[in-house]
């Protein structure tokens, strides 16, 4: 953002040097021919307003992208802070929902097993029991 500013510099002190080496030029040309100076004057002060006005317009929209920039670098890590939680947030889930389905199994297994052992204890044994 620094280079873009000393090239707006840059560029309006050439403009500038080159309206006054005009103007200087004008003026000689002026006096050397007796014609009058004060329309070259009012040139060269339009000019220079111009001039004025064109680094005022160019250093705000500077100032403005360096504030822009700055802005979203701030964007940029609260985003990363966020997605950096998400990701935190998901592995914890990941981590509950396997112990919570291993604990499901487990008591899968073991309502089975009671299963099991309860009818074995209505029957009387592992076989199954047949009336004849």
């Amino acid at each position: 953002m620094m280079s873009a500013l000393v090239i707006l510099i840059i560029g309006s002190i050439i403009a500038i040097i080159s309206t006054i080496i005009s103007f200087l030029e004008k003026s000689k040309d002026n006096k050397s021919n007796g014609k009058s100076n004060s329309y070259n004057r009012y040139t060269f002060l339009a000019i220079l307003t111009g001039i004025a006005i064109a680094f005022y317009s160019g250093y705000i929209s500077v100032y403005d992208k360096i504030e822009s920039d700055s802005l979203a670098r701030k964007a940029q890590e609260e985003l990363k802070i966020k997605s950096d939680m998400i990701i935190h947030i998901q592995e914890e889930s990941k981590r509950e929902t396997k112990s919570l389905n291993d604990s499901l199994s487990t008591a899968k297994s073991k309502i089975i097993n009671l299963q099991t052992e309860i009818n074995n204890n209505i029957i009387g044994g592992l076989e199954p029991c047949y009336i004849v």
